[in-house]
């Protein structure tokens, strides 16, 4: 696993929070198909933090 550092701000102010789909998955079923997202969530929503990150802090993490 690679871990990457950058500086990215939230676009959506208003809210504090910004979604993307960084990818996306078609799994075959006998009925019918399900698709995964993979959702990358941008914030600054304290929420999301952890004890040691200041309240200016922007956080990103990824969601299956």
């Amino acid at each position: 696993m690679t871990l990457s550092f950058f500086f990215r701000e939230v676009k959506n102010k208003s809210t504090g929070i910004d979604l993307f789909i960084a990818s996306h998955k078609e799994i075959p079923g006998l009925l019918s198909s399900t698709i995964e997202y993979h959702v990358v969530v941008v914030s600054t929503l304290p929420f999301f933090k952890g004890p040691k990150h200041r309240e200016s802090d922007t956080v990103q993490f990824m969601v299956s």
